[in-house]
């Protein structure tokens, strides 16, 4: 065997390394690190290549002469690097190693005649870890070790070596091992277990049976208590109703006649559980949003009751719309929704999530989320090609816990989660590496901050992709199945990976819960699958196929056995990763990169020939069949039988209460004087006696000189508070990473502007290169609404998105939209007894998404929920009487606030009159289209303040007396409401103006409001802006209306920072002006007589680089290159 080493030892700077040395110090919580670098190994087997021929081709093919080192059988490339300890990481025997099969593939170039097709290669990376201190601290080797084993390695597939420096030095080797591609060297599977598995206890590392554990063969005679603690050991996660529901099944004399016909025992063996875990948990079945409700509110006494809340919302929502909207080619039954694009082509599109494996594992869980959405479009009808992908994710604000060098003023950390820092890491690095490698491009998505998402972050990724509407005298649509088809599987290896995931994910994520349920993520081995599809699907060599996702076979197979009513399976035919794997661990892994095909036996041969030139496994592994059931074989036993009716529609319906008890409106403001002494935070400006006039019959505070000389102090300063939020702040730090230009079809990319960091609020591609016809997707998510009201949140998160759609170009009459929900376990429970008030919540929030996408006539062509994102935080606390070391686990039960996601999408007739949101000119005029209302409810200005409502003793020395005030305060902000009507409007007048090219730049209000969005318009190109906000058009809300004497106040705060739905930035050029306000005063003429102006001209672009803001007689001024930094910092850390 030979082994090569390559090295970079100077080297000025390595943002990868850099990233390294930072996680390394969040893991370790210590500063003792100084740096940490990569360096490459590889290894040959094979006697017969000459020393000099594989010196020159490591030298002239894998690596770069200019920059790097290599050596040949010796570890001198590693000790050109001065390290105190080196750490070699390689995967375990049977592993697929790609850079293994990349090598390989260049060596035969290379060698050409003199390649040995037997010699076999491995790959390995070497870590060289450098201390701040020499010699390094006593505990290095275990921070080290902690590292590798929290962030460097997953123990499934790969180990690590440990050396020191003086190892090195004095000659000692790392091992001299060797991962093999599977295509070259898998040891054949032993086949040492019972296939039955109903008693049998095995190793450790498996989850099965063990001596104490309830035995399978008194299955049907175990009490409710027993059948419980069963599934909840085997993480099948079942209900007693459901266990009951089995039991009952398998005492019928017809099922035990099927199974004396198979020679199966009477009881279920280990494999039929599992399967009719998979297919009845709550992530694959969605019993929730099919359960009976019993709805009731504080108002009605009589409960309506809902059957159904998909079918009686989502779903009817679309059927009514579908009428008006022939272009809804498939919705809701396949791996995503398909809509039409032009005469050929039609898009389809998805959004996942992947919440608990990324809790667990944020890099593996991450990577497997963007893959597995790519897969879901891959296995939508006949095969559609993936076109961008989207991601948004949900974190705990990672400014808030402490980190090596800032621990003073943090909040604690629980013990059994990650550092929000390296979740976002994590997650990131998974994403980007998973669209990065699979040459997807990632053109959109948000990052969302709470810290109730600590142990439970929300990771959406979504996939759109490009599906022939016919193909072979076909629709793209269908999806053929005919009894006698082959099953066959494509792509990835079976392992331990992933099994679980379906069943974990339906659960609260506590200790109890394996890592194994984490997926491991290959997009390069996808990409190969991928390209043998594609080409497959051109030949017609296949008829339809889906995705190895959540079940792995037991899903893809037991659903597509629906088609024809059965299966045969055969697991002794699945590929496997390595040997030793359990005939019901082979079912239902969820190993990755894996497909399911339906393939006529006719064309077996030619799809097989094709895999081998593409370098694609794949295998025949069963049959479509009528026989009514799903029969699965371990070589020639049976070792499971389940009948498709009971599989598919055993499942017992849920029969649920929900109460809904409105919140309290909020408080009218006192007329007693509220003066603010912080600098920094600055709520309601009122005067002592103010001057009022009547505006739009609405109360409107005029400015004093006592608040002049406050407000000129506090402007920038709270500003700059506003634009460091992690909400608000730029997160072009994270999202440069991803490419954006792969496929060279991105039209409007994240960022824009002369300087390029202007933010825009919608992506659009061009997905055809011939046809110049456009497509917009964009996402809108406010979960800090859901505190308040479930209803609002989710009007609020389908007006951002479609907001963010119309600023871009699109056509109102094309959008459709995709429904997202993660939420809190909404079944009753002993910290929730019934009614749970977040069933409640579920309720409101499905029939807000009804009517608001009803009134927009926005169908939904796919969607997804997950139901138990609640998590058990364990905090450690020194025992006070004892006064010592040993720690007592404090446990806290925290639930996410309820979230929905809504992601958008919309067609531009030409992509030449798409348009970006930054400032073009320093001579145009800006406009403010709709209205403002005094809406600060959970508004980041609101939530400024309640964030420092507990330091406000720091902040200012008097500070302190005015807490209360300022808590009464926030007990008054109204939350914004969605009003379509007047939105619809707009949204149209919109488009049009787009379309006949007035506007030069359009961006939406959302998160801090107008002045916020001024901002992120004039960071693009630092164009600075001159404002009036006495120009803008308000109205009152509907209660100030009917009681004058508590109208709610406008002040310079709600002008700025008012989060109104509804409302759009525009710059127009002089010369369009006049034509532009015209189309926009018809519109208002088509509102109530009482209505002001939907448009308003507040201002117009500069030369300076400032934001110059008007008020009364108050003239305020912000330089715009200290708010951009500040803007662009805040999330920037490595």
């Amino acid at each position: 065997m030979s082994f090569i080493y390559i090295s970079i030892p100077k080297l000025s700077h390595d943002a990868h390394n850099k990233r390294l040395t930072e996680n390394f110090k969040l893991i370790t919580q210590t500063e003792t690190i100084a740096s940490i670098r990569t360096s490459k190994g590889y290894k040959i087997t094979n006697h017969h290549y000459t020393q000099s021929l594989l010196k020159n081709f490591t030298q002239n093919v894998l690596s770069d002469p200019l920059i790097e080192k290599t050596s040949l059988n010796s570890t001198q490339a590693l000790k050109l690097i001065q390290a105190h300890y080196y750490a070699e990481v390689s995967f375990l025997p049977g592993i697929t190693d790609n850079e293994a099969t990349t090598l390989r593939a260049a060596l035969k170039d290379a060698l050409k005649h003199n390649f040995d097709p037997s010699c076999q290669t491995a790959s390995s990376k070497v870590y060289a870890f450098t201390f701040l201190t020499s010699p390094p601290p006593t505990q290095a080797t275990s921070l080290i070790k902690k590292f590798l084993t929290q962030f460097l390695t997953n123990p499934l597939i790969e180990k690590f070596y440990l050396l020191s420096r003086t190892e090195l030095i004095t000659g000692k080797p790392f091992p001299p091992s060797l991962s093999t591609p599977h295509s070259k060297s898998l040891p054949p599977t032993k086949k040492t277990h019972s296939p039955l598995h109903t008693t049998i206890p095995l190793k450790k590392s498996s989850t099965h049976f063990t001596a104490q554990s309830p035995d399978l063969s008194k299955f049907t005679d175990l009490t409710k208590k027993a059948l419980l603690k069963l599934s909840k050991k085997y993480h099948l996660h079942l209900s007693a109703t459901e266990l009951v529901a089995i039991q009952n099944h398998y005492k019928k004399p017809a099922v035990l006649k099927t199974r004396r016909k198979f020679d199966l025992p009477p009881q279920p063996t280990q494999a039929e559980l599992e399967v009719l875990a998979q297919t009845w948990s709550e992530h694959c079945k969605h019993k929730i949003f099919a359960a009976k409700i019993h709805y009731t509110t504080s108002k009605t006494k009589k409960p309506h009751t809902i059957h159904s809340l998909y079918r009686t919302y989502i779903k009817k929502l679309t059927h009514t719309l579908q009428k008006k909207r022939p272009d809804l080619l498939s919705v809701f039954h396949d791996n995503a929704g398909v809509f039409s694009f032009t005469k050929d082509w039609s898009i389809a599109m998805k959004v996942e999530t992947h919440n608990t494996p990324a809790a667990l594992d944020p890099f593996g869980g991450a990577i497997t989320g963007i893959v597995g959405v790519n897969r879901d479009i891959i296995g939508t009808g006949i095969g559609a090609n993936p076109l961008f992908n989207t991601n948004v994710f949900c974190f705990a604000n990672p400014n808030d816990y402490p980190t090596a060098d800032q621990k003073k003023h943090r909040k604690p950390l629980p013990t059994n989660v990650h550092h929000p820092r390296r979740m976002m890491h994590g997650v990131h690095y998974g994403v980007e590496r998973g669209g990065n490698e699979s040459g997807i491009p990632t053109v959109n998505g948000a990052m969302v901050f709470d810290d109730r998402f600590l142990g439970r972050p929300l990771v959406f990724c979504g996939t759109g992709g490009l599906l022939e509407k016919r193909l072979h005298q076909k629709t793209g649509t269908a999806k053929p199945i005919a009894a006698g088809d082959l099953i066959v599987t494509a792509g990835g290896r079976v392992g331990k990976d992933g099994i679980h995931g379906a069943t974990a994910s339906s659960h609260a994520l506590d200790s109890s819960v394996p890592t194994s349920i984490v997926q491991i993520g290959d997009p390069i081995t996808q990409k190969k699958l991928l390209d043998f599809l594609m080409t497959a699907k051109k030949r017609n060599l296949y008829r339809t196929l889906t995705d190895n996702g959540a079940g792995g076979l037991s899903s893809s197979v037991g659903e597509m056995a629906q088609h024809t009513h059965g299966a045969t399976l055969y697991l002794d035919k699945v590929p496997c990763k390595y040997p030793n794997l359990a005939p019901w661990e082979i079912l239902v892994s969820e190993s990755q990169e894996r497909m399911t095909l339906v393939v006529r036996p006719d064309r077996w041969h030619d799809l097989l020939a094709l895999a081998t030139h593409y370098d694609t496994e794949i295998a025949s592994i069963g049959t479509f069949t009528k026989s009514g059931a799903f029969i699965v074989y371990y070589e020639k036993t049976v070792i499971a039988h389940l009948e498709m009716k009971f599989l598919h529609n055993g499942t017992p319906t849920l029969d649920l209460k929900a109460h809904f008890t409105p919140p309290r409106p909020p408080k009218q403001i006192s007329s007693k004087t509220i003066t603010a002494p912080a600098t920094n935070i600055r709520p309601f400006l009122l005067e002592k006696e103010p001057t009022s006039t009547i505006i739009h019959k609405h109360k409107k505070i005029h400015s004093s000189h006592n608040n002049t000389a406050l407000l000129k102090q506090t402007f920038v300063p709270m500003l700059k508070q506003i634009l460091a939020r992690p909400n608000i702040a730029s997160k072009e730090h994270w999202v440069r990473r991803y490419d954006h230009e792969v496929k060279a079809r991105t039209v409007i990319k994240p960022f824009d502007g002369a300087e390029g960091h202007g933010v825009n609020d919608a992506a659009v591609i061009r997905p055809l290169l011939n046809h110049r016809k456009g497509l917009a997707i964009a996402n809108g998510i406010a979960p800090r609404y859901s505190d308040f009201d479930t209803w609002k949140m989710t009007a609020a998160a389908i007006d951002e998105a479609v907001r963010n759609l119309v600023v871009v170009g699109t056509d109102p009459k094309t959008w459709v939209g995709l429904d997202n929900f993660a939420w809190p376990d909404p079944l009753p429970s002993p910290s929730a007894p019934a009614p749970n008030p977040k069933l409640a919540d579920l309720v409101r929030s499905a029939q807000a998404l009804y009517k608001t996408c009803l009134a927009y006539e926005l169908p939904l062509i796919s969607g997804k929920d997950s139901m138990k994102n609640n998590t058990v935080l364990e905090f450690a606390k020194s025992s006070s009487k004892t006064h010592s070391k040993v720690h007592a686990i404090q446990k806290k039960h925290v639930s996410i606030p309820p979230t929905l996601l809504f992601t958008a999408l919309g067609t531009i007739d030409d992509i030449g009159t798409a348009i970006t949101a930054s400032f073009k000119s320093s001579d145009s005029l800006i406009y403010l289209a709709g209205y403002t209302y005094p809406e600060l409810g959970a508004s980041e200005y609101a939530n400024l303040i309640k964030d420092n409502l507990a330091n406000l003793s720091s902040i200012h020395p008097i500070a302190k007396q005015y807490k209360n005030r300022y808590t009464n305060l926030l007990a008054t902000f109204v939350l914004p409401e969605v009003r379509t009507k007047i939105n619809r409007v707009l949204y149209q007048t919109t488009h049009q103006a787009i379309k006949k090219g007035w506007v030069e730049a359009a961006h939406d209000l959302s998160d801090g409001g107008l002045i916020v969005a001024l901002s992120e318009a004039a960071f693009g190109g630092m164009i600075g802006a001159h404002i009036s906000l006495n120009a803008i058009s308000t109205l009152p809300l509907a209660s100030d209306k009917k009681n004058s004497s508590t109208q709610h106040c406008f002040n310079f705060d709600t002008y700025c920072y008012s989060e109104s739905h509804g409302r759009i930035l525009f710059e127009v050029r002089k010369q369009h002006a006049k034509a532009f306000e015209k189309l926009f005063h018809q519109a208002t003429l088509s509102l109530p007589k009482t209505y002001p102006p939907l448009l308003a001209c507040i201002g117009h672009t500069q030369t300076a680089r400032s934001l110059a803001i008007q008020w009364d007689d108050i003239s305020l001024h912000a330089d715009l290159a200290e708010l951009r930094e500040v803007w662009l910092s805040a999330l920037n850390f490595t």
